[in-house]
């Protein structure tokens, strides 16, 4: 008796070799056909119940594309592209084609270290607690430039961020300056020096009678140059655009 089972072509079933022969003509002049779309054994009678549930097609809820029943939720899965899906870092729920710009951004966020009091980025924070020893001390604590994430001390990252942004775009970061009246006001890189330029050519062109008017115009320039050397000056936060002072 012959023990070996073979697998029908209509039904996928394994069938007693010996029986083989009945069960093929059997089934397939009656009960069950190989899906065209996916392969998968069929009822005769469910055929178009099939195809509607699994093959026929529909538009994706959220970013209308067309897909079919079965894709469907592979689909909205992992190829969405309007599906909201939440931020590792912040949790914020944002659409999958902006995540990844977010996350970009997001990551590159510091919280403080409670063991060194070092400024870390998210997205390198797990890893950070798992090797800090606490060793580095608050007054030592480097922060990452905004541009180039490179460590930089407090005390000089003003300067080396605005540097960096000008290497970086090939524009001047801009100033802003706070004048006697409270209001921000933007001047232009080497303003100062352009107007004591200007000033010596003036002195040189004016005649001996108008030097007393000439010496008001400067004690008045001189004031306001005081003035403006006194001011605070700030520049706008690149990620919240809030003005920060610059100190140092």
């Amino acid at each position: 008796m012959d023990d070996r089972e073979v697998i029908c072509e209509n039904c996928n079933r394994e069938v007693p070799s010996e029986n083989y022969p009945m069960h093929f003509v059997h089934c397939k002049t009656k009960y069950f056909k190989l899906c065209s779309l996916c392969g998968e054994a069929v009822l005769r009678s469910e055929e178009m119940e099939h195809f509607e549930e699994y093959h026929a097609e529909t538009n994706c809820v959220q970013c209308g594309h067309k897909t079919t029943r079965c894709e469907e939720g592979n689909h909205l899965a992992n190829e969405c592209g309007k599906r909201p899906i939440p931020c590792q870092y912040c949790e914020i729920s944002l659409p999958r084609e902006r995540m990844t710009e977010h996350q970009e951004f997001c990551g590159s966020r510091t919280e403080l270290c409670d063991k060194c009091s070092r400024y870390v980025l998210i997205r390198d924070f797990q890893n950070h607690e798992k090797s800090c020893d606490g060793s580095a001390s608050r007054s030592s604590a480097a922060l990452p430039c905004e541009f180039c994430c490179s460590p930089i001390r407090p005390d000089k990252l003003v300067a080396h961020q605005r540097q960096c942004l000008v290497e970086r775009q090939g524009l001047q970061a801009p100033l802003l300056v706070e004048g006697v009246d409270g209001l921000f006001r933007a001047i232009a890189a080497g303003a100062a020096r352009t107007g004591s330029h200007e000033s010596a050519r003036t002195r040189g062109a004016i005649g001996t009678h108008d030097h007393a008017h000439f010496s008001r115009d400067t004690r008045r320039d001189s004031a306001e140059a005081q003035a403006e050397r006194n001011s605070i000056v700030a520049l706008p936060c690149e990620i919240c655009g809030e003005l920060c002072l610059l100190t140092g």
